[in-house]
């Protein structure tokens, strides 16, 4: 796996590693950083100093045919406590 693609850290709420799944056909650049439990589909191009990260509890789906431009920050945030109850936004 690149450096820039990294599994997700184990937490009291990720009791298991999870690494991306990234289609052949997609393109991140060096510069980017792409973190656990994320889905990239064809054709996508995440460009320079992109963070795609699901390494707090939500997954994240990037669909075919996508274009993550530079600098875009896509973070998916812990949604159940560590008893598994969904947490309510305020």
């Amino acid at each position: 796996m690149p450096e820039n693609i990294e599994h997700t850290p184990l937490t009291s709420w990720n009791p298991e590693m999870k690494a991306p799944s990234i289609d052949d056909t997609a393109y991140i650049h060096p510069q980017a950083i792409v973190i656990g439990d994320v889905t990239i589909g064809k054709r996508v191009m995440v460009s320079p100093f992109v963070s795609i990260r699901a390494d707090e509890g939500s997954p994240i789906s990037i669909g075919d045919n996508s274009n993550v431009q530079d600098g875009v920050i896509v973070h998916g945030m812990k949604t159940i406590d560590i008893k598994g109850n969904p947490i309510k936004a305020n």
